[in-house]
């Protein structure tokens, strides 16, 4: 059974090899608030259908309501 003192060496460790191994890219997306998602989503909703998208059925097509 490892002693303390090992346990500790062996988390000190592993926390040195997280700290220096490379880390991913983050895509950082602009922060909005609550009320810019909604008027964003208000503004998506009225926009004009693509016409190449004329063939595909909406949701209001499919009897199915946008609402959460």
């Amino acid at each position: 059974m490892p002693t303390a003192a090992q346990w500790a060496t062996a988390l000190a460790d592993l926390r040195a090899r997280r700290a220096a191994a490379p880390k991913p890219a983050r895509r950082t997306l602009p922060r909005i608030s609550p009320g810019q998602h909604l008027a964003a989503c208000a503004l998506s909703a009225r926009a004009p259908r693509d016409p190449d998208d004329e063939h595909r059925p909406t949701a209001a097509d499919l009897g199915l309501s946008r609402s959460l």
